[in-house]
């Protein structure tokens, strides 16, 4: 289950089933992982204001209240030291949801704006949200370039580049479990520049989430991706980097083994596609691999690995904030805006076009339109929910 949520009403939902016993074993382990009442209370507050929040706590009170009275009737030795527990639990996890709600706030990006007396969008920012394995949320974006956390265990902070740098305590970097991972994921409009605790440095695009271990302690450094990352690997002849990745629409699954190289994995669609830009990886799927050169990417479908020369600028400028079309469908350009200005484009009736150029990430999304409108006599019209509609002039 993702932890980003759309809206306060989907949150809502979700504590409500939870008190009526209809939530999913994901959603129960959201609701009972995340901040206690005391931590939460401040940024509750903020989130919805007091009025609200009252109502939403009377709301679940009421219904423990009437759980109370039903259960009443049929168990005649009631345990009230565990209603109470679940009274005061429910309302930290009134209080606790919101806390959540006002740090997605935090990395609400792209708001609409009107230049020119049209609708626009403003380009996505560094943003992600990290999840220690304590169930510890830490918002991160560009007005929070602090040290994030600095406890006997970890530190965790900005560098003057801006990238996150994540590093395990050099007296607990032998003992820490190698089974506590944490997870770092950016939404529509965020990406992040990562530093793992060995060195490694990572970027993750918007859509992305990398799960890693608390610390890397076993004979392999293994994480896990979903989305699109470029990695530049820390050199470690003794303990190879495994990147495990899957595609969400597939289903397919791949393992990338490197010791120290620069490469790019990309599992948004059907294919997983890996790109090697510098050094050497092996790519594999069962019992089929492959090794990649530079230069070279692998499409993984259907359990079959394919290997093709390819311009690697293409598929790894997002990282250094360009959008670079190459003979690139419109279809497959429009994707790439969906999740770089949180938009949500109209696939009906898409022209047949293929379109060259490079233009910055960092322009408004209405920039990005009108070089394609210019090159491929087409318009587009911007609606306020965030739609956008393609239409073709001649």
């Amino acid at each position: 289950m993702s932890t980003f949520f759309d809206s306060e009403e989907e949150l809502r939902k979700i504590i409500n089933k939870y008190i009526n016993g209809k939530a999913t074993k994901a959603e129960v382990k959201f609701i009972e992982t995340y901040y206690s009442f005391l931590d939460a209370q401040e940024s509750a507050e903020k989130a919805l204001g007091d009025e609200e929040l009252a109502q939403l706590e009377d709301r679940a009170l009421n219904t423990i209240q009437s759980r109370i009275k039903t259960t009443r009737k049929a168990v005649k030795n009631l345990d009230w030291k565990k209603y109470t527990a679940a009274i005061v639990l429910l309302m930290g996890i009134t209080a606790a949801a919101f806390h959540y709600l006002n740090t997605q706030k935090q990395l609400q990006v792209n708001p609409l704006v009107v230049y020119k007396g049209k609708l626009d969008v403003l380009p996505g920012e560094d943003a992600a949200l990290l999840t220690l394995s304590t169930g510890e949320t830490i918002a991160l974006n560009e007005n929070n370039r602090k040290k994030l956390l600095n406890d006997n265990r970890l530190s965790i902070s900005s560098n003057a580049e801006g990238q996150l740098v994540y590093k395990v305590k050099a007296i607990n970097a032998g003992s820490s479990d190698s089974y506590s991972f944490n997870t770092i994921e950016t939404r529509k409009g965020n990406q992040i520049q990562l530093i793992l605790s060995d060195g490694t440095k990572v970027w993750l695009n918007a859509l992305s989430s990398l799960r890693f271990p608390e610390a890397f302690n076993g004979k392999t450094r293994e994480v896990e991706l979903q989305g699109e990352g470029y990695f530049e690997v820390e050199k470690d002849k003794v303990h190879p980097f495994i990147v495990k990745s899957s595609s969400l629409m597939s289903g397919n699954k791949q393992e990338v083994e490197v010791l120290g190289t620069h490469f790019n994995i990309n599992s948004y669609d059907a294919a997983i596609r890996t790109t090697l830009a510098e050094g050497s990886v092996r790519v594999s799927n069962g019992n089929v691999s492959k090794v990649l050169a530079p230069s070279y990417q692998s499409s993984l479908t259907h359990n079959q690995i394919q290997v093709y020369p390819v311009n690697v600028e293409d598929e790894i400028d997002w990282k250094n904030g360009l959008f670079r079309f190459n003979n690139a469908s419109l279809q497959s350009i429009l994707l790439q805006l969906e999740r770089w200005y949180n938009i949500d484009a109209d696939m009906k009736n898409i022209p047949n076009k293929r379109f060259n150029g490079v233009i910055s990430r960092k322009v408004n999304l209405s920039e990005v339109l009108n070089m394609l409108s210019l090159t491929g006599n087409i318009e587009f019209e911007l609606t306020q929910d965030r739609k956008l509609y393609i239409n073709q002039t001649r």
